[in-house]
C-alpha cells in the first residue's frame, strides 16, 4: 500500500483538481479551433515535481480533436526510457509529428506506445540528429489522426478525374491570357511511379488536392518507373486510370495516386474492413434504381453520417456506394427521398450530421483522466506524483542546479552548505514569457550595467511580424511555434532544430572598447530589450555565431553573460555574438524599436497602425519607434553618462569578470594557468599553460595554489574547462566544422587580437600544412616528450618562436569580414619519425633504478604531481640523450611517465622490482588533462 502523509495527500488532491481544470478548459477551447488558421494552438503550463522533467514544467496543448501533454526528460531518464521502448515488442516506430492547421511538421523519429486512452510518443535516441528533440515526450489523449484525411480544396476540377485529364489545361488557369495550353503543358517534369504520378510544375494554383496525408510522397508512391519532360502525352495504359490528388502535410508537395491500385486503396483507408468489393442494385423510395459499387470508400465519406443539402429544410441522405461512368470517372451515390449521383465537388456542398459516438475520453471524468495520467507517468516514466507542484526541497535543489548551469560551473566545483543556502534565497521562479517559467537571479544584470554600457537586441528580417509579436506578447522559438501548430519558419529554423538552437530565441549583445564605436550595417530594424532579462538563468552565450548549437563539441565554448561583456570591452564589439534564451521572451521586455532612417520608421509605423496598434508597453507607437544610425547612439539612450561609464568600463568589467570566475572555482579544483612567454616580432606574446590545484580562493582576485610553496597566481590568468596543451604536444581537433579528428603537433600558443587562445600547429600526412586552431577546439593526443625516441627530442619541438612567425598584418578586432592571420615560416622543418633504433652506446648509467623512491623537483611541469611530492620508480627508459631519459613513477597508486632529470632520490630501494614491472596500468602522460567538459543537457 502506498501510504502518503496528510501533506502529500493534500498536495496530490490539489494537483489532480488543477489538472482536471486545465483539461476542462482545453476541451472547451476546442469548439472554436476549426476556424483557427494562423494562431498558435492554446497551451496551459503546469509545474511538475522532481528532477526527471526539465525545467520542472509540463505543457498541455489543445489540438482540437485531442489534447497533448508534452515535456522533456533529462538525458539519463530519456536514454533509459528510449531503450526500454525499443526493447518492447508492443512499441511501434512512429515519427513525432506536430499538427498544424495548414501543415504538419515531422520533428524526429520516435517510438509510440499505446495504453488505454493514451498514445505515448518518445523521441528515439538512436542516431537522433535533431538535438531540439532530445528528451522529448508527447502524450496524445483523444482522437488519433488518420493517415489520410479529407481536405477542403478551393479548386478541385481534377480531384477525381482520370490520368488522361492531366494533359488538359485546368479551367482555373484557362482565363489567363498570358498562358496557352501548350506552354502550360511543356514546362512540367512528370515522374511516373508504381502507384501514382508526381508533377513538378510552376503554377501555384494547380494541381488541387482532395486529401492530405501525414506521410511523405516517397513513402506512398512506390518505385519510380520513368520520367518525362512536359505533359503533352501520357502512356496509353494510364489514360483512363482514375486518380486522386494528395497533399503531404510534412513536405507540402502534391501528387496523385491511382484509385484502382490496391496499395492506394489500403494507404488511403478506402477499403471497408471485413467487406469485400461488390456491385449492388439499390432502389430509392420513389422506385428509382441504380447499380453501385460497395466495399471501397473512394471519397472517404462518413458512412454512418446523415448528409444534408445546403437549402433549409432539406431531408437527410445516406451513402449508398459509388458509381463509375463509362469514361471511368467516379461519382458518389446518396439515397434519401430520392437518389443523388454526385461528383466529389458536388458532394462537398452537403454537410454531414455526424452520428454521435461517445469516445472513452468523453465517458470518463476529468478527475479520472488525471488519475490515469498520473498512473502512466509513474509506471512508464518512473516519475511519482508527476502532476504535483514542486515542494520546497525539490524547488531548492533545482534552483542550485539552474544556478550552476547558468554560471557555467565546472563539473568538479563543490558547493558549501552556506553557498547552497545563499543560492536558494537568491533565485525566484518567475513567468518570463506567456506560459513559460524559469528561475531568475535578481541583481545579476544590474551588476553588469554598473560595469559597462551595453544592450541586447534582435534583428527583424520582416517588419510584418512585429504586430504579431506585439499581439501575442512574445518572441518564441522555432520548436515552440511548430509544436503549437504554426509552421512559420525563421531564418534557419530546420538547421536550428537539428543543432539545438531551435529551442531558443536569438539576441545579440552590443558592447565595445573605449573610443572604438564600431557601426556596422545592422538590420534595417531591430528590437532593443531591457537588460534585466539577463537575470534569467536559462540562456547561454557565444562570442561568435554558432547557431545556438548545443552539441558538446561546440557547447564547451559557451560563455557567461559577464564573459561576453568582458570580451567585447577588451577586444571590441563582435556583431556575430549570440545570446540564446530558452523558449521565448515577453514583448513587454522590449524597450523600443530602432530603425536606421525616416523611410524605415514610416514603414514600421504603417504596419503597426494597420494592425490597430497605437500604443506599445505604455508608450505611443510614435515614441516607441526611434531612429538611430549607430550602435553607440542606441547605448547612449539607455545609459546616463555614457562617455564616463565607457571610459571606466575596462577596469570595472575586469572586476565583474573576476567575481564571476570566483563563483565557479573552489579549493581542491584543478584549473589551467596561462603564462606569457617571449614577445614575437608580430607583436603577439607566446603563451604556456600548466595545470594546478587550487588551495584557496583569495578576496583580492588571486588564488593560492596547493603545495609547499603556496604559490599565488592572478585570477585573470586562470582559464576554466580548457585542455592543457603546450608546444610539442600532439593534438587532435574536436571542431566538427574543421575536419574533426585531424592530428597535428603544436608549434606554439598565443592569444590573438580577439582574445582567443590560438595554437599554431603542423599537421601530418596529407594535412601537413601549418594551421591555426583555437585551443578550446583541441584535445591532447599525446604529449611531445612521451613519444620519444620515435619522435625528435623534447628540445626539437621548441625552436625560437621568432623563427616561424613573420610580420603579417594582424586580424582587425572589430571587423568580421577582413580576417588576416600571421603566417608560419615555410622553412620550419617537417617532423619525421626516426627510422633506426636508438643507439645506446656511451649512454650514462640510469640515475635511478626500479624500487627507488624519488621526489619531484620541477614546479608546474607535471600537473598531477606537486613539487616536493614523492613517488616510487617502476621502470626506467634510456633515451638517445641522458637529459631525455624517462621514468615510470607511481604516485598514490597512479602511474606517470616523466623526465628523469626533474626528479631526485628521496630514499633508497624499498620494494622489489618484480612487484611493478608486470603492472598493466597505463601510465598517464606528461601534460595530460583531467578537466572534464561540461555537456549541454541540463539547462
Amino acid at each position: 500500500m502506498n501510504l502518503k502523509s496528510p501533506e502529500q495527500q493534500d498536495r496530490r488532491q490539489a494537483a489532480l483538481e488543477r489538472f482536471s481544470d486545465v483539461w476542462r478548459k482545453t476541451r472547451e477551447e476546442s469548439k472554436i479551433l476549426k476556424q483557427q488558421i494562423e494562431e498558435l494552438l492554446p497551451r496551459i503550463t503546469l509545474l511538475a515535481d522532481g528532477d526527471s522533467i526539465k525545467n520542472q514544467q509540463i505543457d498541455v496543448i489543445n489540438e482540437g480533436d485531442r489534447v497533448v501533454v508534452t515535456f522533456k526528460l533529462v538525458k539519463e531518464k530519456w536514454e533509459e526510457l528510449a531503450k526500454r521502448f525499443r526493447d518492447d515488442p508492443s512499441v511501434e516506430k512512429k515519427p513525432i509529428i506536430y499538427s498544424g492547421a495548414k501543415r504538419d511538421y515531422k520533428m524526429c523519429d520516435g517510438l509510440r506506445l499505446s495504453i488505454g486512452n493514451f498514445d505515448i510518443h518518445v523521441a528515439d535516441d538512436n542516431d537522433n540528429i535533431v538535438r531540439s528533440s532530445h528528451g522529448l515526450v508527447r502524450i496524445e489523449i483523444g482522437s488519433r489522426r488518420k493517415s489520410i484525411e479529407k481536405d477542403d480544396p478551393e479548386h478541385d476540377d481534377y480531384s477525381f478525374g482520370l490520368a488522361g485529364d492531366m494533359v488538359k489545361m485546368p479551367s482555373v488557369l484557362a482565363n489567363d491570357v498570358s498562358m496557352n495550353e501548350y506552354s502550360w503543358q511543356s514546362k512540367m517534369y512528370v515522374f511516373y511511379y508504381q502507384h501514382g504520378i508526381k508533377v513538378i510544375k510552376c503554377e501555384e494554383s494547380w494541381p488541387p488536392a482532395s486529401f492530405q496525408t501525414d506521410k511523405y510522397s516517397q513513402d506512398i508512391l512506390g518505385g519510380m518507373t520513368t520520367t518525362r519532360y512536359g505533359m503533352i502525352t501520357l502512356p496509353q495504359d494510364m489514360q483512363k486510370r482514375p486518380i486522386v490528388w494528395i497533399r503531404s502535410r510534412l513536405s507540402g508537395d502534391t501528387f496523385c495516386l491511382f484509385l484502382d491500385d490496391p496499395q492506394t486503396q489500403e494507404d488511403l483507408g478506402m477499403k471497408e474492413e471485413g467487406v469485400s468489393v461488390s456491385q449492388e442494385t439499390i432502389t430509392a423510395p420513389d422506385g428509382d434504381q441504380i447499380v453501385v459499387e460497395k466495399g471501397i470508400n473512394y471519397f472517404l465519406a462518413d458512412l454512418s453520417a446523415l448528409y444534408l443539402a445546403s437549402e433549409k429544410g432539406s431531408l437527410g441522405y445516406k451513402v449508398a456506394g459509388y458509381n463509375r461512368e463509362s469514361s471511368g470517372r467516379l461519382h458518389i451515390v446518396l439515397v434519401g427521398k430520392d437518389i443523388k449521383v454526385l461528383s466529389y465537388r458536388q458532394f462537398l456542398q452537403f454537410s454531414a450530421v455526424l452520428h454521435e459516438e461517445d469516445s472513452k475520453i468523453k465517458k470518463i471524468s476529468e478527475e479520472q483522466l488525471a488519475l490515469e495520467l498520473e498512473e502512466v507517468m509513474e509506471k512508464i516514466f518512473d516519475i511519482k506524483d508527476a502532476l504535483l507542484s514542486p515542494d520546497a526541497n525539490a524547488e531548492r535543489m533545482y534552483k542550485i542546479k539552474r544556478y550552476c548551469w547558468a554560471h557555467n560551473f565546472p563539473e568538479d566545483r563543490k558547493l558549501t552548505v552556506a553557498e547552497e543556502k545563499s543560492i536558494a534565497l537568491l533565485l525566484e521562479r518567475k513567468e518570463v514569457a506567456p506560459g513559460y517559467f524559469t528561475f531568475v537571479e535578481h541583481g545579476r544584470a544590474k551588476k553588469m550595467e554598473g560595469a559597462a554600457p551595453f544592450f541586447l537586441y534582435h534583428g527583424c528580417d520582416s517588419i510584418k511580424n512585429i504586430p504579431k509579436m506585439i499581439d501575442s506578447n512574445s518572441l518564441i522559438c522555432s520548436h515552440e511555434r511548430f509544436r503549437r501548430g504554426l509552421k512559420l519558419d525563421g531564418m534557419s529554423s530546420d538547421d536550428d532544430l537539428r543543432g539545438g538552437g531551435g529551442d531558443g530565441v536569438f539576441l545579440r549583445m552590443w558592447a565595445d572598447k573605449v573610443r572604438v564605436q564600431y557601426d556596422t550595417n545592422y538590420y534595417g530594424t531591430f528590437l532593443v530589450f531591457d537588460n534585466f532579462i539577463l537575470d534569467r538563468t536559462d540562456y547561454y552565450c557565444y562570442r561568435t555565431d554558432e547557431y545556438g548549437k548545443t552539441d558538446p563539441a561546440v557547447f564547451k565554448s559557451r560563455l557567461t553573460a559577464e564573459e561576453l561583456l568582458n570580451h567585447q570591452i577588451e577586444f571590441g564589439f563582435r556583431d556575430s555574438n549570440e545570446v540564446v534564451f530558452r523558449h521565448g521572451i515577453s514583448f513587454e521586455d522590449v524597450k523600443f524599436i530602432v530603425v536606421k532612417d525616416k523611410d524605415r520608421r514610416e514603414a514600421v509605423l504603417g504596419e503597426l497602425y494597420a494592425a490597430g496598434i497605437t500604443e506599445v508597453n505604455g508608450k505611443l507607437v510614435g515614441d516607441f519607434v526611434i531612429i538611430k544610425s549607430e550602435y553607440s547612439s542606441v547605448a547612449e539612450v539607455l545609459s546616463l553618462n555614457f562617455d564616463e561609464k565607457q571610459s571606466k568600463a575596462k577596469d570595472r568589467v575586469k572586476i565583474l569578470q573576476n567575481e564571476s570566475k570566483k563563483l565557479r572555482i573552489g579549493p581542491g579544483q584543478y584549473v589551467v594557468v596561462t603564462q606569457p612567454g617571449d614577445v614575437l616580432p608580430s607583436g603577439e606574446v607566446g603563451i604556456s599553460m600548466r595545470q594546478v590545484k587550487i588551495g584557496a580562493v583569495n578576496k583580492d582576485s588571486t588564488l593560492t595554489l596547493e603545495g609547499p610553496d603556496s604559490e599565488i597566481v592572478k585570477l585573470e590568468d586562470v582559464v576554466l574547462s580548457f585542455p592543457l596543451i603546450n608546444a610539442g604536444d600532439t593534438v587532435r581537433s574536436t571542431d566538427r566544422s574543421d575536419d574533426s579528428g585531424r592530428v597535428a603537433v603544436v608549434l606554439g600558443i598565443y592569444r590573438n587580437s580577439r582574445g582567443a587562445l590560438i595554437a599554431y600547429t603542423k599537421g601530418d600526412g596529407d594535412l601537413g600544412e601549418d594551421s591555426e586552431e583555437e585551443v578550446i577546439n583541441l584535445e591532447l593526443a599525446s604529449p611531445g616528450s612521451v613519444t620519444l625516441p620515435t619522435k625528435p627530442s623534447w628540445d626539437d619541438y621548441h625552436p625560437h618562436q621568432s623563427d616561424y612567425f613573420d610580420d603579417s598584418d594582424l586580424y582587425d578586432p572589430v571587423d568580421d569580414y577582413h580576417m588576416e592571420y600571421p603566417d608560419l615560416d615555410d622553412d620550419f622543418p617537417d617532423i619525421e619519425p626516426l627510422e633506426s633504433e636508438p643507439n645506446f652506446e656511451n649512454v650514462v648509467a640510469p640515475k635511478f633504478k626500479p624500487g627507488n623512491t624519488v621526489i619531484n623537483l620541477a614546479y608546474g611541469k607535471y600537473p598531477f604531481i606537486a613539487k616536493g611530492e614523492k613517488g616510487l620508480v617502476v621502470n626506467y627508459h634510456k633515451m638517445l640523450k641522458p637529459e631525455d631519459d624517462l621514468v615510470d613513477v607511481k604516485v598514490e597508486g597512479t602511474l606517470y611517465k616523466v623526465l628523469a632529470k626533474d626528479f631526485d632520490i628521496s630514499t633508497p630501494d624499498k620494494v622489489e622490482v618484480e612487484n611493478f614491472t608486470a603492472s598493466s596500468t597505463i601510465p598517464k602522460s606528461l601534460g595530460a588533462s583531467i578537466l572534464k567538459e561540461l555537456g549541454p543537457e541540463e539547462d
